[in-house]
């Protein structure tokens, strides 16, 4: 077996935190994908679950070869909407795994939405031996098969075991059960004609007390035929089971219930204690075994002739009873005839639904004459007679009975006292109407604090048979249960209050007449009330109120025609009237006193008036044939209508009440499954817990041993501690006083002063070394600085010179300047000289004619 284990091994951290999801691992290997159970989404998580896989050696070793992974996938899972959310996977390696236990290790969720959180998972992965010795089965070993089939006789409720002529008998079969009300741990099934009975359950075998419970079949069948089937038929098993395990068996023969029995004497039964055998011995002899250790059943079965030559019904009533002290008593208390006689069983109401007195037999009953109305031929009746021919009732009921129609409308509920709002369903059930089954309202409505809600489909209708004695003591007696349920979707259905709704006060109500349609008077009596809800925690606190309404009609007494099922042949409809004539002396004519001709005689006329009579009366009776023929087929077409719509609405019945009645057994089932899981869980808790408290017990014992050993040790080692300091001081005072004689030696003197020119040696050697480092390192700093000193010099020379010649250049560039003033000079000055010179020429010029023209 490879196991991937959880639990306290599987550790997350570093998750972030979501109320509203849940945290979910998925594994898939060797193609099974497994799954943990939903944990909450916390910071560090912590999942119980232990992933496991079946594997033999060969398997788990071709896995290793092919290095096949286990991936184990994080999803995160939305609580409302069931929404999945992939958060990241780990990858595990089975070749590591080894069979002796390894530690866990942390692993890292690979591509995880919570990148910043870091997520990481601590698995170990472990694997275990199997060491449980499973047999093989050898097909070449096992012994052959036989081929040959065994017929049974079987009954159905649509199918026939024998011709179809001779069903003319009605059988019943039932059975009653005395059932324990103790302890849910024990219970007796079997099986009466192909239907499983299981009993409630109960725990005291010792002291076990039963009240029968009627288990009953209704068999349409001959004697001689039922006789031939309980022949063949095996024998009934009785189990006492605890859970699904079985106890012991107890067989009662069926082949001597019918043997040599007469339908018309007295019901033939079989009633005796039966020994509990265990499974693995069934079919030995256990009469040699001690009386006083042998655990017996008292069992009855009766089968009884029912009704009228025609139909047969038989009641086969279990009394299944355990003796006082099972195991040392070897005989059995005598049950009390009125527990074993159905006839002193207390008389339900008969129920109806669309038909008064209707039963379950008359479906069969409907269902024959529709299919064999054809093919059934009955004997003409007597011409002297006008009386129709009909088959026997399947009902036989009072005079003084009744067609009640009841209604129940939970109209309104109002001021809830709960602080959070309800999806309130209201649930009730009275088998007094007939039905077991639970009627509920229907969806669920959201009612709050200081509100009033209408309740949808909250009306129902019933519609029953019976007395006004047996009407008046029920309602008296027992009260309408109407239960609120609380509806939620993530949670299982809670009981909120129960409302207690007294019957009776309608009949207190006034009658107020109406008519039906056909003309009958019948009776209504209404009466609406407030009824408080009561909490189921144990106070009377009123959770809310409740508003109903009800109503009872009186639809008379029951018609016995209404309750026959009829057998009618279509030769009835040509003798259903026989007139005879006699006449008499009145209606015969006077004759005349005297006759003129052989027309004109007396007894001429009395026999024309006799003809025209004859004929007037041919006619009038073929009128009537025609109109009674008419009326009678539409009668008959009006009948069929009927049964057909009896037939269905009985038929719906049926299969709502069988619908209601597997609901109710799967229900009972899981009920007994929860309750066997959760004792189981606390048995496995208080066992867990004891073993816990033992081995805590056991470690504090263990500690306390182990506090004292080291509290001697402690002291012990103080003890040491303090010799050893007391040795050490002495070893201190010896050591100081032999240092002081040291001392005072030449001896050590000189010593000393030999450690003192060692030192102060030591130290001139550093300080010599460190100084010719220093000389060392001056000479290089020297050597660097003339270095440096050489390339300044030799940088400011370069730059001497660079400066030097812009300095002739510059002076170059003066002189130069210089010279091109001084010519400039010159020439300016040449130029005024010339133009002195031009202009004392021109003055010349000027004064010379003067000069001429003069003497």
């Amino acid at each position: 077996i490879v196991n991937l284990h959880s639990g306290l091994l599987l550790v997350c951290r570093g998750f972030p935190r979501r109320p509203r999801c849940h945290l979910v691992l998925e594994a898939k290997f060797d193609g099974e994908s497994l799954s943990t159970d939903p944990v909450e989404h916390s910071n560090n998580p912590e999942i119980a679950t232990e992933l496991a896989w079946e594997l033999d050696r060969k398997a788990l070793h071709q896995h290793r070869l092919q290095r096949t992974p286990i991936k184990l996938q994080c999803f995160a899972v939305d609580v409302a909407s069931s929404a999945k959310e992939y958060i990241g996977y780990v990858v595990l390696d089975l070749r590591p795994a080894q069979e002796k236990p390894t530690p866990s290790r942390w692993f890292p969720l690979l591509r995880s939405k919570y990148s910043k959180t870091h997520p990481e998972l601590r698995i170990a992965l472990t694997l275990e031996v199997d060491l449980k010795n499973q047999p093989s089965f050898q097909a070449k070993a096992a012994t052959p098969r036989s081929s040959k089939a065994f017929l049974l006789f079987v009954l159905h409720c649509r199918l026939w075991s024998f011709p179809r002529s001779r069903a003319a008998d009605a059988l019943l079969l039932s059975a009653d059960v005395r059932l324990p009300v103790e302890k849910p741990l024990f219970c007796f099934r079997y099986n009466l004609l192909g239907n499983d009975i299981e009993n409630e359950l109960f725990g005291d075998l010792v002291r076990s007390s039963f009240p029968p419970e009627r288990a009953s079949l209704r068999i349409r069948s001959s004697v001689n035929v039922l006789r031939s089937y309980f022949g063949a038929q095996t024998p009934l098993k009785v189990q006492l089971c605890c859970g699904k395990c079985q106890l012991g068996i107890a067989e009662i023969p069926l082949s001597n219930l019918l043997r040599g029995w007469d339908p018309n004497a007295e019901p033939a039964a079989i009633e005796g204690t039966f020994p509990l055998v265990s499974p693995d011995r069934t079919g030995q002899d256990v009469s040699g075994m001690p009386s006083s250790v042998i655990p017996l059943v008292k069992v009855a079965l009766t089968l009884k002739k029912e009704g009228s030559t025609e139909q047969v019904c038989a009641h086969i009533h279990f009394q299944l009873k355990e003796p006082p002290s099972v195991g040392q008593n070897d005989t059995c208390p005598a049950l009390p005839d009125h527990q074993g006689s159905p006839s002193h069983l207390p008389p339900g109401p008969t129920v109806a639904r669309g038909k008064p007195g209707s039963t379950d037999s008359e479906i069969e009953s409907l269902d024959e004459d529709e299919m064999s109305k054809l093919d059934r031929k009955m004997p003409g009746p007597d011409p002297s007679s006008g009386s129709m021919q009909t088959s026997s009732p399947k009902v036989v009921m009072r005079s003084t009975t009744h067609h009640f129609c009841f209604a129940i409308n939970l109209s309104s509920i109002r001021d809830l006292a709960i602080d959070f709002p309800v999806n309130c369903v209201l649930r009730y059930s009275y088998r007094f109407f007939g039905s077991a089954a639970p009627i509920m309202t229907n969806p669920p409505v959201e009612v709050r604090r200081h509100t009033e809600v209408f309740l949808p489909q909250s009306y129902c209708l019933f519609e029953f048979a019976a007395t006004f004695q047996q009407l008046q003591e029920t309602f008296h007696r027992v009260p309408l249960l109407v239960e609120l349920w609380h509806r939620d979707r993530t949670a299982r259905d809670e009981l909120l209050g129960v409302a207690h709704i007294p019957l009776d006060s309608v009949l207190d109500a006034e009658q107020t007449c109406f008519m039906q349609p056909s003309g009958e008077q019948n009776w209504r009596q209404s009466h609406n009330m407030l009824v408080p809800i009561l909490s189921t925690s144990g106070t009377s606190r009123k959770v809310a109120e409740l508003n109903c309404s009800l109503t009872l009609e009186d639809h008379g007494s029951v018609k016995l025609q209404g309750i026959f099922v009829l057998e009618l042949s279509c030769s009835i409809l040509f003798h259903l009237f026989i007139f005879h004539f006699q006449p008499t002396e009145k209606q015969l004519p006077k004759p005349p006193e005297a006759a003129t001709g052989p027309r004109q005689t007396v007894e001429y006329q009395a026999a024309l008036e006799l003809e025209m009579w004859k004929d007037m009366q041919e006619r009038l009776f073929e009128s009537q044939l025609k109109e009674k023929e008419v009326a009678h087929m539409q009668t008959l077409a009006e009948e069929w209508k009927r049964r057909d719509k009896d037939r269905e609405a009985l038929v719906m019945k049926k299969v709502i009440g069988v619908f209601y009645g597997v609901r109710n057994t799967e229900v009972r089932s899981l009920q007994r499954e929860v309750d066997a899981e959760r004792r189981r869980s606390r048995t496995e808790l208080e066992l867990g817990l004891r073993q816990v408290k033992e081995s805590c017990k056991h470690q504090i014992e263990l500690e306390q041993v182990q506090r004292v050993q080291l509290e001697e040790a402690k002291v012990h080692l103080q003890k040491q501690l303090h010799e050893a300091e007391q040795r050490t001081r002495m070893v201190e005072k010896d050591f100081q006083h032999y240092r002081e004689q040291q001392s005072n030696k030449p001896e050590a003197r000189l010593q000393s002063d030999i450690n003192l020119l060692t030192l102060e040696k030591v130290e001139l050697e550093r300080k010599l070394e460190s100084a010719i480092k220093s000389k060392l390192h001056y000479k290089q700093q020297w050597s660097r600085a003339l270095k440096e000193l050489a390339r300044f010099k030799q940088r400011e020379q370069e730059n001497a010179l660079v400066r030097l010649r812009k300095q002739q250049d510059e002076l170059e560039h003066l002189r130069l300047r210089y010279l091109a003033a001084e010519e400039r000079e010159v020439v300016r000055t040449e130029q005024q000289d010339l133009e002195v010179l031009k202009n004392e020429l021109n003055r010349f010029v000027l004064i010379a004619p003067v000069f001429l023209a003069s003497p």
